[in-house]
């Protein structure tokens, strides 16, 4: 009975600290990240099917953060999994649209080792200007907390 007792108490103790914060390696190890929303308009209409890519100029500093705009071309940075955001900082910016703007990886191809140049080989040709995407001229400076960055791109 003493030995049950002593066996239940541990297994209790065991798992309430590996629940503790800090323990299981999860959230917590992420870096601070700022909130990044958006809208994007090509010609001053909004730019739907768009994949949004954030890359820290400092790469040492994180990943790199993606969206892709909606129907409004609205767009919200995911860092990685669930967590939202992108690593505060200054970061190139790359715009790429047009049939199969998200990017399809063949099997054995893991999307978070390539570049966002090596992630653009994976999609459709672009439909607005090389210089939104594989030869983009956008940063922009991402802060800690709520940000609100829109594109007002062109087609010329």
């Amino acid at each position: 009975m003493i030995l049950a007792f002593r066996l239940l108490l541990s297994s209790f103790l065991l798992t309430t600290f590996c629940i503790a914060p800090g323990c299981s390696g999860g959230p917590n190890d992420l870096p601070d990240l700022g909130q990044v929303t958006g809208k994007v308009t090509l010609d001053g209409n909004p730019l739907a099917d768009a994949l949004v890519t954030f890359t820290p100029v400092d790469t040492e500093s994180g990943n790199t953060s993606s969206g892709t705009t909606d129907a409004t071309g609205t767009y919200e940075l995911h860092y990685s999994g669930e967590n939202m955001g992108a690593i505060p900082g200054e970061h190139k910016v790359t715009i790429i649209v047009g049939e199969g703007a998200t990017p399809t990886f063949p099997e054995g191809v893991d999307p978070d080792n390539l570049s966002p140049q090596e992630r653009q080989k994976y999609t459709a040709p672009a439909v607005i200007p090389a210089k939104y995407n594989s030869e983009s001229t956008l940063t922009e400076t991402v802060k800690s907390g709520p940000n609100t960055i829109n594109f007002e791109l062109t087609s010329e």
